[in-house]
This record gives structure tokens, C-alpha cells and sequence, in this order.
């Protein structure tokens, strides 16, 4: 089943993609080879996590987050 695009949330901000990315499912949009997408399925306690994040509301163990942005950069940089 397709996902319809009001169903997805976007964002190409790499901190916040590795704040949601340890909590939430997601997928990688690479088809602009300027800009990654980061896309996760659209719910209530995902769009809790992202506005707490934009109020300064979250906080991440260092090396977890530390962790996470180098396996979520380096599938950035894999062939697929």
C-alpha cells in the first residue's frame, strides 16, 4: 500500500532527523544528489517528538546521539 504524502513527514535537517531516527522508523529520499530526505511515518508521538525538539524540550545521551549521526551519514554516502 502506498503511502499518501499528507501520511509522511519530511525533513532534511540532519539533527533532527537523528533526535526522530532513534525513536521512529524511517526511510531515506537520495533521488537529489544536493539534498537528502529523511521521511517518517506521520503520527501524534512523532509530531510530539519533533515540536519538543524545535522548543528545545529533548534531551539525548551524547553517545547515543553521537552514534546515530554517524550511521545515519554514512547511509547517507552508501551507493544505495
Amino acid at each position: 500500500m502506498k503511502k499518501v504524502e499528507n501520511d509522511i513527514y519530511k525533513t532534511n535537517d540532519l539533527t533532527l532527523a537523528t533526535v526522530l531516527s532513534l525513536a521512529f522508523p524511517f526511510t531515506m529520499d537520495k533521488s537529489n544528489p544536493r539534498k537528502v530526505v529523511f521521511e517518517f511515518e506521520r503520527s501524534e508521538p512523532l509530531q510530539e517528538c519533533v515540536d519538543k525538539f524545535w522548543r528545545g524540550e529533548l534531551t539525548v545521551e551524547p553517545l547515543r546521539f553521537a552514534g546515530q549521526t554517524k550511521m545515519l551519514k554514512t547511509r547517507i554516502y552508501s551507493e544505495t
